[in-house]
């Protein structure tokens, strides 16, 4: 029964393991040493590397470093199965030396191991970082030392790479207290900066504070992810610290549990997730808990406040240590770390995945491996998405254990037995406080290496001679090996004793075999083919030999016969594998191994070499408008005798030469026999269909005559020509001013290939105005006046103008002396082109007068004043000389009649200097108003203020009070007289003579008024309507 189970559990363990290389090893790798793990990689390669001490079992003290190469199964890696695995051996070259067992780091940068450890030489600790080359030779190993007054504590030295650059962090003691230090290094292990942390008292009151930095990584944002512990007396308390790439201080959080105010953790270390927030882990102990310590793990927001925080243990009365944390692929959380059941019994591995929310998805525990609880060993996540644990055996002796699972924790050696608990807890954060100073450096060490080959249990299958294709195969395979529980081949032959077969045939055979011990669960395999000899081949092959001197050529028959070679026979009985012929023809040969297999080549050697003795060459320029070149070739009548030699006279040494201009040009051939032969051939250079403008000229005959100029260009070529202006004529005809333009000519047949010139064209400057002005003298002096012509002399100088002027003068300036028009011309002198004209119409300037009436004694005298205003500005009077129509000589005089009045004034010192103006007057229309209606008041009837008596309206009247001999009378229908008065201001009422009878009152009535005004008689007579209610 026991059996049966096994064979079904190793079934799975093939199958699992080979479809996703999932096992459990361990590996002695020197009896004479305990071999205890540092830390572990994968490579890009897949490869896993593992960094051990190497501990004398004697002296107990580790005296050299490993580093170990592994496969993705777990076995051998760079090397041939049946040699073992590779490993390097590192030994320091001083005197009494140690290292010491610490959580390090190991990488790959450019193909190079970077590693760092700690060191103990005469008593004095230093960490060391160093970078070993793939083949295990060194490149270099340095100290990595504090600043003065410091010293190197026994904490993790941790590093990672980004970019080619190597970070460091560990920790250095200043005064008895531990303080976080980080660096950057180049390849060659130079440091770049390096800093070193310590927390202020901002962050947390109380006794001094020692930090411990126990992480580091590069993450996804590449910053610098620092995890560590702050310690004050008897509390720990996990904080995170996140830097840019030089080392400024980014983010930090202190963790505390609100319920256990007595929190101490070990081993703490964080991961940045994709979306920037953080997961934090590691170990908790209490002094305030009954309970053995306990695993945590917290998850944080992009600013490092908890989200969620949980407790992991195995229960009571276990001991749980949570010793490492990563995010796999499918970005989930993986912890590690190591149990016991009890306070007697040994430490296992265990590990556990949750998800981002905090649940847990899986727990595996794999207690086959009894490990060394000092050394916390290392976890990888995998490339195919399982992990690799790493750890020290601790059985008596110390060695490497390599557990590899699959994705969800799967080793094939791992067990469920144990439930693990989680549960919340009451984690809660502050903001941490940090100062930085600069600091460390590093000096050169030494180590000697050597290469070191690990025996590792293999299977590797007995080849047997190879079978002649006729003989009878019957072969035995044997694939015993010690600890083999089953056997699986691939024939389809298993079980736990079927570990050799018997096979009658050429195939592949291949056999897994599935081994068990105490501690481990792995498979083994070998592959190996038998077959029969391969029937021989041949082929001939031909070569010059000796020819140029026997004039024979050499044919060789090159065979492969895996059996061995028995015979060759030529067609010519030759029996040689080389024979020489002097004659075209078909050559056989037949080949015969030692399994009398047989194979036949021919070769056709259709016409044998010819030497050189002429040669000439041919041209061709189909391609000359794409390359701008021309390309010679030479021909010689050889055959067969390569390589030859072309020597030209342009300095070629190829057969085909690219040629960019016209010449002579002259080849040699030499063949591989040292014959020559010579030939030349010139070439025109119009063939390179290259154009070029030689000269433009431009003619200025006609510049001034019409203002053109002729453009002509010259070149060289066959070209078509495009000006500027859109003409394609060789020359062209173009105002001044009008420049520049550009001329471009192409090749008719090649129209890339051209040439541009810009042609200036010459320039007039025209005159763009002409004005005539005069200055009046001040004093009529025999009454002349100066006109002097203007122009802008910086277009035309004066002394390069001629001007002429509408009298035949010619100077700038003339003096007139009677009104007229006057005009001027100015032309260039040399260029009658250049020619502006302009005219004055002149008038001598005069004064101005006029007459202004002042109608106020009107209406007193029956006069108006009439006064001289006199504009003199233009042409001042000194004593004006005034004479008036009506013979006054005054500036003011009355009038008392209509009619047309002037005066004239005169300067007696200058005759043409005055003026004359006139007034015509007429007295205003003095005639009185009457109405054609109007309402007289009566005691029934209320009328208008303005109607309510008959008389003139005065309203409009010119001077009423002026009016004299007023007569005013008013008629009936019949003539009888009903009102009469004198006075202007007396008006009818309308009441008859008999006021009581106004029945009898008739309503339309005659007026009649005769008066006089100024002296003149008015009479006039109208109608009145007289309305009563």
């Amino acid at each position: 029964m026991i059996r049966s189970l096994l064979t079904l559990s190793f079934l799975g363990c093939f199958f699992v393991l080979y479809g996703q290389n999932n096992f459990q090893r361990v590996y002695n790798v020197d009896p004479d040493h305990h071999t205890k793990n540092q830390a572990s990689n994968q490579l890009n390669t897949g490869t896993f590397v593992s960094l051990d001490l190497l501990e004398d079992t004697l002296r107990n003290a580790a005296n050299d470093l490993m580093i170990t190469l592994l496969d993705k199964k777990g076995g051998a890696a760079s090397r041939s199965q049946n040699q073992g695995a590779r490993a390097f051996r590192m030994t320091s070259l001083s005197r009494n030396h140690i290292f010491l067992p610490q959580k390090s780091s190991i990488t790959s940068v450019n193909n190079n191991f970077i590693f760092t450890a700690l060191l103990n030489e005469e008593n004095k600790l230093y960490k060391v970082f160093g970078s070993l080359r793939s083949d295990g030779d060194l490149n270099w190993f340095h100290r990595y030392l504090p600043s003065t007054g410091t010293n190197t504590t026994t904490s993790p030295f941790i590093l990672d790479n980004f970019n080619n650059k190597i970070f460091l962090g560990t920790n250095h003691q200043i005064i008895n207290r531990p303080f976080v230090s980080i660096a950057v290094a180049n390849e060659s292990g130079l440091l770049e900066w390096s800093k070193v942390f310590r927390v202020t008292k901002d962050s947390i009151s109380g006794p001094l504070l020692r930090n411990i930095l126990t992480d580091l990584n590069i993450t996804n944002d590449t910053t610098i992810a620092i995890s560590g512990y702050v310690s004050q007396d008897s509390t720990r308390l996990p904080f995170i610290l996140e830097c840019d790439t030089l080392g400024n201080p980014v983010l930090s959080k202190i963790y505390f549990d609100t319920i256990d105010t007595y929190f101490i953790t070990e081993n703490v270390e964080t991961v940045k997730l994709v979306d920037s927030t953080f997961v934090i882990a590691g170990s908790v102990d209490s002094l305030n808990s009954v309970f053995d310590p306990f695993g945590f793990v917290a998850k944080t927001d992009t600013s490092g406040n908890v989200v969620w925080a949980r407790k992991l243990n195995f229960g009571t009365n276990t001991m749980t240590k949570l010793q490492h944390l990563t995010v796999g692929q499918d970005n989930k959380i993986v912890v590690t770390g190591i149990v016991r059941d009890s306070v007697d019994k040994p430490f296992y591995n265990w590990m556990a995945k949750l998800s981002l929310a905090g649940n847990l998805e899986f727990v595996k525990t794999y207690p086959k491996i009894k490990v060394d609880d000092s050394i916390p060993g290392s976890l990888v996540s995998a490339m195919d998405s399982g992990y690799a644990l790493f750890s020290t055996v601790d059985d008596g002796d110390n060695y490497l254990s390599f557990i590899k699972t699959n994705v969800n924790g799967e080793s094939t050696c791992e067990v469920d037995s144990l439930l693990l608990t989680i549960s919340p807890m009451s984690l809660t954060t502050t903001n941490l406080f940090w100062a930085t100073q600069d600091t460390a450096k590093v000096e050169k060490s030494d180590v000697k290496t050597s290469e070191y080959v690990l025996n590792l249990p293999i299977i590797t299958l007995e080849r047997d001679p190879v079978y002649c294709p006729k003989d009878t195969i019957n072969h035995l395979f044997d694939a015993t090996v010690e600890d083999a529980v089953f056997y699986e081949w691939s024939n389809g032959i298993k079980g736990d004793s079927a570990s050799m077969i018997r096979v009658m045939d050429t195939e592949q055979y291949s056999v897994i075999a599935t081994l068990l011990n105490d501690k481990e669960c792995f498979t083994l395999c070998d592959t190996a083919q038998l077959r029969r000899y391969a029937t021989p081949i041949a082929q001939i092959s031909y070569s010059l030999g000796d020819f140029c001197t026997t004039g024979l050529v050499t044919l060789t028959v090159n065979s492969f016969a895996e059996a061995g070679l028995k015979s060759i026979n030529w067609s010519t009985g030759a029996t040689s594998s080389q024979i020489k012929v002097g004659t075209a023809g078909i050559y056989s040969v037949t080949v015969t191994d030692q399994c009398d297999e047989k194979f036949s080549a021919s070769y056709d050697l259709m016409r044998m070499p010819e030497i050189v003795t002429s040669v000439y060459i041919t041209e061709n320029f189909s391609a000359i408008c794409q390359t701008g070149n021309g390309v010679l070739e030479a021909i010689d009548n050889s055959f067969g005798l390569l390589p030859k030699k072309f020597e030209w006279n342009n300095g070629g040494n190829t057969q085909i030469i690219n040629i960019a201009q016209g010449g002579n040009y002259c080849v040699t051939v030499t063949d591989i026999c040292g014959n020559t032969a010579s030939s030349c051939i010139n070439i025109d250079d119009a063939k390179f269909r290259r154009v070029q403008i030689t000269n433009v000229i431009v003619d200025e005959t006609n510049k001034c005559v019409n203002g053109t100029v002729t453009a002509e260009v010259f070149y060289t070529g066959d070209a078509n020509i495009l000006w500027s202006t859109g003409e394609t004529s060789k020359s062209i005809v173009i105002g001044v001013n009008k420049g520049p333009v550009t001329v471009t000519i192409s090749d008719k047949i090649c129209p890339d290939n051209k040439d541009s010139e810009i042609v200036p064209i010459p320039v007039i400057n025209f005159l763009q105005s002409l004005e005539i002005d005069f200055d009046r003298p001040v004093e009529c002096i025999n009454d002349k006046i100066l006109l002097t012509v203007k122009f802008d002399e910086s277009v035309l100088s004066l002394t390069n103008a001629n001007i002429i002027w509408s009298t035949g003068e010619t100077t700038r300036s003339i003096q007139i002396t009677d009104n007229g028009t006057y005009s001027v011309t100015v032309t260039e002198k040399n260029c009658a082109i250049n020619t502006k004209s302009a005219s004055l119409n002149f008038e001598f300037p005069l004064p101005t007068a006029s007459i202004v009436p002042d109608s106020s004694s009107l209406c007193s005298n029956g006069t108006i004043l009439l006064t001289l205003i006199l504009n003199d500005d233009n042409a001042p009077i000194n004593n004006p000389q005034i004479l008036w129509s009506t013979g006054a000589t005054t500036s003011s005089i009355l009038i008392s009649q209509n009619g047309t009045y002037s005066v004239t004034v005169s300067d007696p010192q200058c005759l043409k200097n005055k003026t004359s103006t006139q007034f015509e007057f007429s007295f205003p229309d003095a005639r009185l108003r009457f109405a054609s209606a109007f309402f007289p008041a009566t005691r029934d009837t209320v009328t208008l203020e303005y109607n309510a008596t008959f008389g003139p309206y005065l309203g409009n009247t010119l001077c009423p009070e002026s009016i004299k001999d007023y007569e005013f009378y008013i008629y009936n229908r019949w003539g009888q007289n009903v009102f009469t008065t004198n006075k202007i201001e007396e008006e009818w009422n309308g009441n008859l003579k008999n006021e009581t009878d106004k029945e009898n009152s008739l309503e339309s009535y005659i007026w009649a008024v005769k008066y006089s005004l100024f002296g003149y008689e008015y009479k006039d007579h109208g109608e009145v309507i007289l309305l009563r209610p």
